[in-house]
């Protein structure tokens, strides 16, 4: 198999911990940056959704 160089080991005590630290900035830095965008969490998944007005609004969005 090949060797992982980054993350954390799959049942490790800590990975729990960590992914919710990880998810939760992530969150606050994506949900502060976008008044138009929207979290949806459920277990270890995640996805955003963003609204706006005018498509130049989501490309520069989706440039970020």
């Amino acid at each position: 198999g090949k060797a992982v160089k980054f993350g954390v080991p799959q049942g490790s005590v800590l990975g729990p911990l960590l992914f919710i630290l990880f998810i939760n900035d992530m969150n606050i830095t994506i949900n502060g940056s976008h008044a138009s965008a929207t979290t949806f969490l459920f277990a270890d998944d995640s996805t955003y959704s963003f609204r706006a007005t005018k498509i130049e609004q989501l490309k520069r969005i989706e440039d970020e």
